[in-house]
């Protein structure tokens, strides 16, 4: 069953890095042109711009063929395990960490839309093949004209960036708390609290 991911709106748009994020959702169709699925929110992060994002002031639907409110649609591959090896993550520093890559040394801030603000964050960390890795967890709501909505994202933390100066509650894979699913893409699911789409460059 083919699935494709619609842009809406862009989260995140770092040239400098080549890290072009978006939030949408995943189209899983029942015929080759994505139609009569159900949309699910999601994020996905591409290493060049894309082009014709629109946002939708309406409930995204499934189709994703030419014409229609998604004619940009990006056939979201599935990941196996055999691309373990392959993935190359967006990496963050942990929160209030200022930077030395960003401009001006600023902490990160993954979220550049006006409509969008950071509402909780935490730390998880995983296991990814034999790898080891900690990632930010942002719970991000979006509310422009009749569209709500609440965005999981989990972002890779740089190894280089030093312990942040706030506490913030970590999920650790050890513990049970963080489970890794590679289908369609890499979600974090994290009991009791939801999942997060894990950014990896397509």
């Amino acid at each position: 069953m083919p699935t494709f991911f619609c842009a809406e709106t862009v989260q995140l748009s770092d040239p400098l890095h080549a890290i072009f994020t978006y939030n949408g959702y995943l189209c899983v169709g029942t015929d080759p042109m994505g139609k009569n699925g159900t949309p699910q929110a999601a994020t996905k992060t591409f290493a060049t711009p894309l082009q014709n994002v629109d946002a939708q002031d309406q409930t995204p639907t499934c189709n994703c063929g030419p014409g229609s409110p998604c004619p940009h649609a990006i056939p979201a591959r599935i990941i196996t395990k055999k691309d373990l090896h392959k993935l190359k993550f967006v990496t963050l520093y942990a929160a209030g960490v200022p930077n030395p890559n960003n401009p001006w040394n600023h902490p990160d801030d993954p979220v550049q839309n006006p409509y969008e603000r950071v509402i909780a964050e935490y730390t998880a960390d995983f296991l990814l093949g034999k790898k080891r890795y900690q990632a930010r967890l942002l719970q991000i709501a979006y509310e422009k004209d009749k569209v709500k909505a609440v965005w999981g994202v989990a972002y890779v933390i740089d190894r280089r960036s030093p312990p942040s100066p706030s506490w913030i509650p970590n999920f650790s894979g050890k513990k049970g708390w963080v489970k890794l699913s590679l289908k369609p893409q890499p979600v974090l699911k994290v009991l009791h609290v939801g999942t997060f789409d894990l950014q990896v460059i397509s």
